[in-house]
C-alpha cells in the first residue's frame, strides 16, 4: 500500500471512529500479552473467556479506545493489524474473511484498490498465521465458537412481513493456493460450476458472486431467514455445497444453478 492509500485508509478511521473495535474481544496470544505489558498495558485490560482477550468497557467500546482512537496502534494485536480481515481455524487450515462494509469501511477502499488489498491481504496472512502458532488447541476452538455466534447482522426484510424480522448477512472467502498467494480467479470458478461469465448467480440455498478484484467469492444467503439458527444452516449448506462441487470439479444443471 502506497503512501497514499495509507493517507485515504486512515482519513477512513478517523471518520469511522474506531466502530471496528466495538464489541470485537480480539484473541491475546502468551507472547502479545507479554509484549503488551512490558510495554505499559494495564493487566486490567486482559480477561481470560475460554482464550485471552481484551476487555471492552460498559459500552462495549474497547478497553484500550479513549475517544474514538486506539491508544495501542503502534503495538495493537495481531487481529487488529489483520483488520478488515478476519479468521476461523477449521484444522489444519485457517480461513480468512473479508469483512463487510458495514462493519469497516476501509472494505470499500481494498476493493477499490487492488495494491491495497494486496498489502492488507499480506499483512493479515503474517499476522493471523503468528497468533494461530501462538494458542492452544482449546484457545482456537474457543475462538472458532464465539467468532461464529457473533454474526453482524443486516436487516433484511424484502417483503415488508409485519411482526416478523428477517436477517440476513454476506460471507466473502479469499481465493488462496497453499501459499495464502491470492488467485484473481472467482469469475473462472463461476464459470467452471454454470458454464459462463456471470457475477453472481444462484447456488442452491444461497447466491455466489465475484468481486471487482476477482480474488474473492461472495456468498449470500437466497432467503432472508428469521433468526440466527436459519441463517446459518443456509450459509453452512451453501457452504459445504460450494466446497464439494469445487472438489468434485461439477457443475450444476440448469434448474440448480441460474441468474438471480
Amino acid at each position: 500500500m502506497t503512501e497514499n492509500w495509507l493517507l485515504r485508509a486512515e482519513a477512513i478511521c478517523m471518520k469511522c471512529g474506531g466502530h471496528c473495535c466495538d464489541e470485537a474481544h480480539p484473541p491475546i496470544s502468551k507472547n502479545c500479552q507479554e509484549r503488551l505489558l512490558e510495554s505499559g498495558v494495564s493487566p486490567d485490560a486482559f480477561e481470560v473467556k475460554g482464550y485471552r482477550r481484551l476487555k471492552t468497557h460498559a459500552d462495549n467500546t474497547c478497553y484500550l479506545m479513549k475517544n474514538g482512537k486506539c491508544t495501542i496502534h503502534a503495538i495493537k494485536p495481531e487481529t487488529c493489524r489483520a483488520g478488515p480481515f478476519t479468521f476461523d481455524v477449521d484444522g489444519d487450515t485457517i480461513r480468512l474473511f473479508l469483512k463487510h462494509p458495514s462493519i469497516c469501511p476501509i472494505v470499500t477502499l481494498l476493493k477499490d484498490v487492488p495494491a491495497a488489498y494486496d498489502q492488507q491481504y499480506d499483512c493479515a496472512v503474517k499476522n493471523i498465521t503468528n497468533l494461530v502458532a501462538n494458542l492452544t488447541d482449546e484457545e482456537i476452538a474457543e475462538i472458532n465458537k464465539n467468532r461464529r455466534a457473533r454474526y453482524r447482522l443486516r436487516h433484511w426484510d424484502p417483503a415488508g412481513t409485519p411482526g416478523v424480522m428477517t436477517i440476513g448477512t454476506e460471507h466473502e472467502f479469499s481465493v488462496n493456493d497453499e501459499h495464502f498467494t491470492a488467485l484473481p480467479v472467482s469469475d473462472q470458478i463461476i464459470k467452471a460450476i454454470c458454464g459462463s461469465f456471470e457475477s453472481e448467480i444462484s447456488f442452491g440455498d444461497v447466491r455466489l458472486g465475484k468481486e471487482l478484484q476477482k480474488t474473492v467469492i461472495e456468498m449470500l444467503p437466497k432467503v432472508p431467514a428469521t433468526g440466527p439458527a436459519g441463517l446459518e444452516t443456509q450459509l453452512m449448506q451453501g457452504i459445504n455445497r460450494f466446497t464439494g462441487s469445487s472438489r468434485r470439479s461439477t457443475t450444476c444443471s440448469a434448474s440448480e444453478c441460474t441468474r438471480p
